[in-house]
């Protein structure tokens, strides 16, 4: 038993022992840790990158989107003028066609609105179910309130009550609606 013999242990003997201690396979696990850090990499920043655009989004609705204007009373709804299309100027119907709301062309005979801050034109029922929930024109969103209480005049009354020294009253009422006021 000289030198010829060797020891051989038995894990060596065991089989693919030569392909679990070869180079090439501590390679090929070195670069199934790197794929597959790189891909938990990859996965966090996409995921962060949604989270971000998700938050970014919604501050940025809740910032920029002013509340919608109250809807139009019925007092103020009436009082904007409705005709009929074929008493619309030759000009301002051609122009329009069609109603911007429902997309159906006016017919000689139906009843339109002419919104009195913007001319656009709309089918009465189209726009009056509009403005009873907003008081924006459907088009431009001009706001019809605004221009209302603007146009309004106001009535002004003035009360004189006088005591005389007697002990006695008078009184004299005028009214003056010259003046035009902003009011509510």
């Amino acid at each position: 038993m000289a030198s010829s013999e060797r020891m051989v242990d038995a894990e060596q003997t065991r089989p693919g022992f030569e392909l679990a201690t070869s180079p090439t396979s501590s390679f090929d696990i070195k670069i199934l840790i790197v794929a597959t850090s790189l891909l938990l990499l990859l996965l966090s920043a996409f995921c962060f990158n949604l989270t971000l655009r998700w938050v970014l989004r919604r501050l940025h609705t809740t910032s920029s989107l002013a509340p919608a204007p109250p809807g139009l009373k019925k007092r103020y709804l009436s009082s904007i003028p409705s005709t009929l299309f074929r008493n619309l100027p030759q000009s301002q119907a051609a122009t329009t066609p069609q109603c911007p709301i429902c997309l159906v062309d006016f017919g000689d005979t139906e009843r339109i609105r002419v919104l009195p801050i913007c001319q656009h034109v709309f089918h009465v029922s189209c726009v009056d179910t509009w403005l009873v929930k907003s008081s924006s024109c459907p088009t431009c969103r001009g706001d019809l309130m605004e221009a209302m209480l603007a146009e309004r005049p106001s009535l002004q009354v003035h009360v004189q009550i006088v005591v005389s020294s007697d002990g006695s009253l008078s009184s004299s009422l005028s009214k003056e609606d010259t003046h035009i006021k902003y009011f509510l």
